[in-house]
């Protein structure tokens, strides 16, 4: 472990150490009557193969998993609660052997008079594809047979089941391993669970392997930003976007790096067991300890309303390794909910050092991902273009002909994408793709450092950042706030970021992009109306300068644009700061129309460096996202 990491970093451990709970440290004592007290543990990842404390596997301790397990047995056997929900990936393997030593150990807490119910994840069983030498769901019922699907009895579907393990209470362990190894509930499960849960009386929980609301990841990221592109609107509030975005999306799941939304697998189906009565579901699988309540904006309200509650618990084998303690009462409200972090610092040590171990792999797929995203984007911009042309409020053009202007408009995108589409030509796309490798390059050996003399690099920070999301993830916001800052914050040269920029300018085929940038600029929008007996002719260059005038009516092109982008992915209205007049159009003027040269160009990108960074990080972070 390097001893001189930068105070972010030691704020992201120490944060996580003060935010976390003592062990709860109660005594067994008789029931509570009204009121459910769940502990919950996940991702035990236990591997009769790799016993060896030391061993690890990307980021993950699998050979502490029997020591993190034989802890969460200590706390839980120490504590009032009634049930224990295990969610999901016992194993690391999905082996019997494996499957053998948990159902021993758990089992000493059902001597210890807790009542433990399990439900398998995609590293248990073989029908998630994960493991090839692990068992079936069958098998997983029968290993567990003494853990919830004995006393289910008949009530379950699959690998699902529902008890009643309380008065007043049910609860329904819910299978979402689908065969691809991503979370999806299995129709005939989703239809039982929703009739069960609303035939049920009192007050039904739930309990599944994968979350049912985002928590965040490279991939969520980078699929958002398409549905944020894809859902842009016009003026009247409608999606401009006429393709299907779903495709896009499985076009991208289907690429060798798997990129789909890998933390919210079952949104639309826990919206169902909302409906049928459930409000609170323990979760699991992203490694982070944290509590979401997802709201939902009813039909002409002006704010947001609670829905259901998902307690994320942290793996056991991760710097996030909790039990979680949650109380819910006869209303189905929860009164109270806090996580024991167990191992201590020197865990959290070790999981930081998994991490930093694991960041070159990490940084490398990362980037891998953004080249793929962006290249599946296009298809959506071009479509979102043809989208805007049937937004144009046409209404004050009098005396031109609307599908001539459609037509034009259209010859013009088609004219301005053909160039995009050949960025091979001008040798771009191989260099964009250098710049990208040798930039995060250039980043990652960058180190920053605080007011008080701490260092540390990019990497190391954000290894402590992802170790700080798996303690808590209430502290990843102002983290990111805090990294944002000194991204941005002034050095002996240049902010960080400036210098990336600057680093871009260097090494980007500024020949071939000026020409390119140059051919479009000179593409025309022509219109001709009475069978091409008139015609008007303005080039992109002088539209995007300013208002132009077509038979002599004004067309003003960032009026247009600014009123196709009214509302944000949440609905609210996008103020006037950040509409693309505001934030595109100076930059537009200062890298696009103003340089004479290449030269001049690359000048032109170090010049505003700090607006580039300005609009990426301000707008990209702290507003879009």
């Amino acid at each position: 472990m390097k001893k001189n990491l930068k105070k972010l970093t030691s704020v992201v451990l120490a944060a996580g150490m003060l935010t976390s709970v003592a062990a709860v440290g109660l005594s067994a004592a008789a029931a509570e009557a009204g009121v459910l007290k769940v502990a919950s543990i996940s991702d035990i990842q236990y591997s009769s193969a790799h016993t060896d404390s030391s061993y690890v596997d990307g980021d993950l301790l699998i050979g502490q998993s029997a020591a993190m397990l034989d802890a969460a047995i200590e706390s839980i056997s120490a504590s009032d609660a009634d049930i224990v929900v295990v969610t999901g990936d016992l194993t690391a393997d999905g082996t019997q052997a494996s499957h053998n030593y948990v159902a021993g150990q758990l089992a000493e807490l059902e001597t210890a008079g807790k009542q433990v119910y399990v439900i398998p994840g995609d590293k248990d069983v073989s029908e998630s594809g994960v493991n090839t030498g692990a068992i079936t769901k069958a098998q997983f019922a029968t290993t567990y047979a003494d853990f919830g699907y004995t006393e289910a009895g008949a009530n379950k579907s699959g690998a699902s089941y529902m008890v009643a393990p309380k008065a007043g209470f049910n609860l329904i362990m819910l299978d979402t391993v689908a065969a691809d190894g991503m979370g999806a509930v299995p129709a005939a499960d989703l239809t039982w669970a929703t009739a069960a849960a609303q035939a049920a009386s009192g007050v039904t929980v739930a309990a599944s392997h994968f979350p049912s609301v985002s928590r965040g990841s490279v991939d969520r990221t980078l699929v958002g930003l398409i549905y944020t592109i894809a859902g842009l609107k016009d003026a009247n509030g409608d999606v401009i976007y006429t393709g299907n975005v779903e495709n896009e999306i499985a076009a991208l799941n289907n690429t060798s790096l798997k990129i789909a939304d890998r933390t919210c697998f079952y949104y639309a189906d826990m919206e169902q067991l909302y409906a049928a009565g459930v409000v609170n579901i323990f979760t699991g699988h992203s490694l982070m300890n944290s509590v979401i309540t997802e709201t939902t904006l009813p039909e002409g309200a002006e704010e947001a309303v609670p829905t259901w509650t998902d307690y994320g618990t942290g793996a056991l084998v991760s710097s996030g390794a909790a039990v979680r303690y949650t109380t819910i009462d006869s209303t189905g409200a929860s009164t109270g909910t806090q996580v024991t972090n167990l191992g201590g610092q020197t865990l959290q040590d070790a999981a930081l050092a998994a991490i930093e171990g694991n960041m070159n792999a990490f940084m490398a797929d990362t980037v891998a991902r953004i080249k793929v995203v962006l290249g599946r984007l296009f298809p959506i911009v071009q479509n979102v273009g043809y989208g805007f042309v049937e937004t144009i409020d046409l209404s004050g053009l009098a005396g031109l002909v609307e599908g001539d202007i459609k037509t034009g408009v259209r010859t013009l995108i088609d004219d301005v994408l053909a160039v995009l589409g050949n960025l091979s030509s001008y040798a771009i796309t191989d260099a964009f793709s250098d710049v990208i490798d040798d930039v995060v390059a250039g980043l990652r050996a960058t180190v920053v450092g605080d007011n008080e003399g701490n260092t540390a690099t990019v990497d190391e920070v954000i290894a402590g950042i992802i170790a700080q999301q798996r303690l808590d993830n209430t502290q990843v916001s102002p983290l990111l706030q805090d990294l944002v800052a000194e991204l941005k914050s002034d050095s002996e040269t240049k902010p960080l970021t400036e210098a990336v920029i600057d680093d871009f300018a260097s090494k980007v085929d500024a020949d071939g992009f000026y020409t390119m940038m140059q051919t479009i600029l000179d593409k025309n929008l022509t219109i001709k109306v009475l069978g091409g007996l008139l015609s008007a002719s303005n080039s992109l260059r002088s539209m995007l300068a300013g208002p132009v005038s077509f038979m002599g009516t004004t067309v003003d092109l960032w009026s247009m644009i600014d009123g196709m982008v009214t509302t944000n992915p949440d609905g609210t209205p996008v103020p006037p700061e950040y509409k693309p007049s505001a934030l595109y159009k100076p930059l537009v003027e200062a890298l696009i129309l103003q340089p004479t040269s290449a030269a001049a160009l690359k000048t032109a990108i170090a010049d505003n460096s700090g607006a580039i960074v300005n609009l990426l990080l301000v707008w990209g972070i702290q507003y879009a996202i």
